[in-house]
């Protein structure tokens, strides 16, 4: 009895016992036709093993020979026809129309180009060599299970579960061992398959016969250590795979929700966040968070990786949500779309795969953060910098604490995407507002190691700070460009920033806020990081060591009476620089921290 292959994850295998119907498969991926020439074309009979959804290979067992090809199928929906083109070298390829019958197989006819020509025609049969059950080998191991039987050993089997087409495990008694492989086609009944359980150190080697379509003898090299510890021998069943799932896929996913809007390109302003928690056997719990509600989702991806339901809500609404597992080169990633009041938001979620032992993440360590402001005053603009601190954990966790430009401390924790990315949104004012976007970890010499863009909303009518209720009373939606570094705390007699050992070594510029004009404060730093100003300055600063973070006050004289105003900020070493804001008198202004501009030679 031939076997029926289920695609498991992504791949789906339909390789019926009873043929394919009077319509052709969606794909030949994973199949294997056997053509055959009618009498008067001569005696070719080549197998077609069709690999991907890309490439296969065409063998020709009178010559034992194996070309590889890529390949394009289209099926036309109104027949039972479908043209396949197999691309063996640049200027030589086959043409097959194959007409598919409802008891399985059928028949082809087939243009063979060389040199760009047209060489010559054929017709004849096919079949389909793993539905007859003629001892044709699978082109693709993917969604099916091989039982390896030892000859020297009567212990319980090892069983090789082929998931996807590159991924699968290896299941003993009390273990289950993930792996990577590939697979080769060798033969008219042989093929290998390399399963390689850590890069460079670990794999077994595989060489296959296949007497019959479900089963066959084997030959296994195992090494380890870079080192080839032992030869085994023996037989081997081919089964259904019942998985449901890579189990590589299985754990946490986190992301953002995003609006659709094809009018505007892509600038990552995201309004919600997902968070899916997926088991072994493809069942998950969701957390959609949306903009005016939290909706939580359970159930399980199909086959394909998919899940579809529109699900009734207490409010008498309904929401549909789609979800689809996606393969990706460490990991796995979970897209789709929610559609609630209207609204369609697209899901961006990525698997948590950073691991302090296993996958430490590379981006691991302290950060600050600038969100730069405006640079000019207006009613709905800051003119000050926004700062932030950030801590990324080697398990890939960043957590987040800051200030924005209108003063409002805020906090997030977030995990790094498998391509070290960090997107978050962050709900603030009582959800009257968010900040969120994208950052990227790209060092930029002499400017930063992070950056990206971040979209900062805060509604009309908020107010903060309470106390001064006359701060953008206007709504404030704008986008802040972020500037990140890595901070390394000074060791002792070093400073926090570049700065010379002169007096003064350091200068605070202070702009905006309500300032009749800009005001250069010169100022004498020590290595204990303790600042000094000439008397009678009315400015204070402080550093902490620790995190890069700076705060004081100084003292405005610009209006009828003399202010002190405090400022914050944080600074970037990699620019040798500190930003931050101040509370001005109508607005916030910004603050500059820096080494004093060089003195040029005098001009006659």
């Amino acid at each position: 009895m031939s076997p029926r292959f289920s695609r498991l994850g992504f791949l789906l295998l339909l390789l019926s016992s009873t043929g394919f119907a009077q319509t052709p498969p969606g794909s030949p991926q994973g199949k294997s036709f056997t053509v055959t020439e009618a009498p008067e074309g001569g005696n070719m009979e080549d197998r077609l093993i069709f690999t991907n959804d890309s490439q296969g290979q065409k063998f020709d067992p009178v010559d034992n020979e194996i070309d590889g090809f890529t390949y394009t199928f289209t099926a036309d929906p109104n027949t039972s026809s479908a043209k396949v083109v197999l691309q063996l070298k640049t200027d030589k390829w086959d043409e097959f129309i194959f007409t598919f019958s409802p008891t399985g197989g059928g028949t082809f006819t087939l243009k063979e180009y060389d040199d760009s020509l047209l060489k010559d025609t054929d017709s004849g049969s096919f079949t389909d060599s793993r539905a007859n059950g003629d001892g044709g080998l699978p082109a693709s191991l993917s969604g099916i299970t091989i039982e390896t039987f030892e000859t020297v050993e009567t212990d319980t089997p090892e069983r090789l579960d082929f998931l996807t087409r590159n991924r699968g495990r290896e299941v003993e008694p009390g273990d289950v061992d993930p792996f990577s492989y590939t697979y080769q086609v060798t033969g008219a009944a042989t093929a290998s398959a390399v399963l390689v359980f850590r890069a460079n150190w670990k794999w077994d080697e595989f060489d296959f016969v296949f007497t019959s379509d479900t089963a066959g003898t084997y030959v296994q090299r195992r090494f380890d250590k870079r080192v080839l510890k032992d030869t085994k021998n023996g037989s081997f069943v081919v089964t259904d795979n019942t998985a449901v799932l890579d189990p590589i896929a299985a754990g946490w996913y986190d992301g953002v929700l995003e609006v659709e809007d094809l009018s505007k390109p892509d600038d990552d302003d995201y309004a919600g966040r997902v968070q899916v928690s997926l088991t072994g056997t493809g069942g998950f719990s969701a957390k959609l968070h949306l903009p005016t509600r939290e909706i939580r989702v359970s159930g399980a991806f199909d086959s394909n990786g998919k899940y579809q339901n529109t699900l009734s809500l207490r409010t008498g609404e309904s929401v549909q949500v789609t979800l689809v597992l996606e393969a990706l080169a460490s990991g796995y990633k979970v897209t789709g779309s929610v559609l609630f009041q209207g609204v369609t938001y697209v899901v961006d979620g990525d698997q948590r795969t950073f691991h302090e032992r296993r996958n430490p993440c590379s981006k691991s360590g302290r950060y600050t953060l600038i969100l730069t402001g405006d640079g000019a005053q207006g009613p709905s603009l800051t003119a000050g910098d926004g700062y932030a601190v950030i801590r990324i954990t080697k398990d890939g966790l960043a957590e987040i604490s800051g200030r924005l430009a209108d003063g409002l401390p805020w906090t997030a924790g977030v995990r790094l995407r498998q391509n070290s990315d960090l997107t978050f949104l962050v709900n603030l004012y009582g959800n009257r507002g968010s900040l969120g976007g994208r950052l990227i970890f790209s060092p930029v010499a002499g400017v930063s190691d992070c950056g990206g863009v971040l979209h900062w909303k805060r509604n009309a009518g908020v107010v903060f700070p309470r106390s001064m209720p006359h701060y953008y009373p206007t709504e404030i939606d704008v986008d802040r460009t972020a500037v990140g570094s890595r901070y390394v705390a000074p060791a002792r007699g070093r400073f926090m920033l570049a700065l010379p050992s002169g007096s003064p070594n350091f200068e605070v510029v202070l702009e905006g806020g309500g300032l009749s004009q800009a005001q250069i404060i010169p100022g004498k730093l020590n290595f204990r990081h303790e600042a000094t100003f000439p008397a009678k300055s009315g400015i204070r600063l402080e550093f902490v060591r620790s995190n890069g973070l700076f705060g004081g006050y100084f003292t405005d004289a610009s209006g009828p009476r003399a202010v002190r105003r405090p400022f914050f900020g944080a600074v970037l070493q990699t620019q040798a620089k500190g930003f931050g804001f101040f509370f001005g008198s109508s607005a916030t202004g910004s603050v500059e921290i820096q080494a004093p501009a060089p003195v040029g030679p005098s001009v006659p």
